[in-house]
């Protein structure tokens, strides 16, 4: 039998964890939330990408270390990630969208003006 300490302990715990995912459900549906939520997880964490290869050259350690501390932000944007599909699944999907739209109009920018500068 658990205690009364335990059972409260519990509760407040299950709460929380609500109180959380509606909080991110709800600000999965805010543009600018999305906006920034991916740029965290996708750029900042790298949740993304594909896991690095560690040099053994002469910098092997310095290597290591750095692949260490990016597969731990890699982790983290996973666990981020994965929370915000479990929580709301069509603001992550949107979220992705948006990002990828985003790219695309920045990488047409940029060939626009790339083609500007060689007709100068």
């Amino acid at each position: 039998m658990k205690s009364a300490y335990d059972q409260t302990c519990e509760a407040l715990v299950a709460r929380r964890k609500d109180q959380n995912d509606e909080d991110l459900q709800v600000l999965l549906e805010d543009e600018r939330f999305r906006r920034f939520f991916i740029r965290l997880v996708d750029i900042r964490c790298g949740a993304a990408g594909h896991d690095c290869a560690v040099g053994m050259g002469r910098d092997g350690i310095e290597t290591a270390l750095s692949s260490f501390r990016l597969a731990g932000r890699r982790s983290i944007g996973i666990e981020l990630r994965d929370h915000a599909m479990a929580v709301n699944g069509d603001g992550w999907m949107k979220a992705l969208e948006e990002e990828v739209t985003a790219r695309r109009l920045d990488e047409i920018e940029k060939e626009k003006a790339k083609k500007e500068e060689h007709r100068r």
